[in-house]
């Protein structure tokens, strides 16, 4: 594609819907920051949280089955991939781990895209496509680089541009939606969207990566993805800004939780609070009568108390 035709996709982007999504999401961007000193120390659990949530989303790409177990044991790094399944999972870990700590230094170029396609293809046909497809995408990297250096282009709207033609080309025989996904992350960071680090973008790009549709769609799409995380971001960080004690936020998750609720599923809640303190607000709150506990063994779980 040539530099003006970039320009020119941007340009005709720029329509009202999409103009007060990008309006959103600078609003978000600067509350984020806000949010980030104030719950400071419970980013680490939501960036732990995110990074089982990210790979559990790339396996959904790939069709790799991989237990829940096993696949927090592999984002932590505390146990050897075995099957291909799981080697896969494994090697998005290791992509999202480079991203995390080198975007400032990644540059766009057939070098970091066979890099990133290396670490996750494990299968047969992990080559690329074809040697046309490959300059032609080696090209785009140029362009890219070049507007984004130059100024004057809506960067999102050129990280969307370029992320579709790169999801249309297809250059790899495997592996092109989860590149697709890692792309996308890598493209936000460097573009200041550092949310993404504490929630799941790769949940919202499914769909697009799978059928992304007309551009305006895709366009659209992708910067509703990205919306979407800022508001989960926000949503799990105000508890944690407000003062309020971890008892009461047990018992919020409780009462706002449609049906009952298990013990693992406050967890994921409540990433920061450990499990013998919510075990502590479960038993207090049952003595309170303001929950009910539902026996079932390993699957007991906790209701709202609605006749209290």
């Amino acid at each position: 594609m040539e530099k003006d035709t970039y320009e020119k996709k941007c340009r005709s982007l720029l329509t009202p819907d999409i103009v007060l999504l990008l309006t959103e999401i600078y609003e978000c961007r600067g509350r984020q920051s806000f949010l980030e000193k104030e719950g400071a120390d419970v980013l680490v659990y939501l960036e732990a949280d995110a990074r089982v949530r990210s790979i559990d989303a790339s396996c959904r790409l790939s069709g790799a089955a991989v237990s829940r177990g096993r696949l927090k044991k592999l984002a932590q790094n505390k146990t050897i991939p075995v099957t291909e399944g799981e080697k896969e999972a494994a090697g998005y870990r290791d992509a999202l781990e480079m991203i995390r700590n080198d975007y400032r230094y990644l540059q766009m170029g057939l070098p970091l895209l066979t890099e990133f396609q290396k670490k996750l293809a494990t299968r047969q046909g992990k080559g690329p496509r074809d040697s046309r497809r490959m300059s032609d995408i080696e090209e785009d990297c140029r362009i890219y680089e070049d507007l984004l250096n130059a100024g004057g282009t809506e960067p999102l709207l050129l990280t969307s541009v370029f992320l579709f033609d790169f999801l249309a080309a297809r250059p790899f025989r495997r592996g092109n939606r989860r590149l697709f996904c890692l792309l996308a992350r890598l493209l936000l960071y460097r573009s200041g969207h550092h949310v993404i680090s504490y929630t799941c973008l790769e949940e919202g790009l499914l769909g697009l990566a799978e059928s992304p549709g007309s551009l305006h769609g895709a366009v659209t799409g992708f910067l509703c993805a990205l919306r979407e995380t800022y508001r989960e971001f926000s949503l799990r960080t105000a508890p944690l800004c407000s003062g309020v004690s971890k008892k009461e936020r047990v018992r919020e998750a409780v009462r706002n939780h449609p049906g009952s609720i298990t013990k693992s599923e406050l967890m994921e809640a409540c990433p920061d609070i450990s499990q013998i303190t919510i075990q502590r607000a479960l038993k207090e709150l049952q003595e309170q009568n303001e929950i009910l506990k539902i026996s079932g063994g390993r699957y007991t779980s906790y209701k709202w108390n609605e006749e209290r």
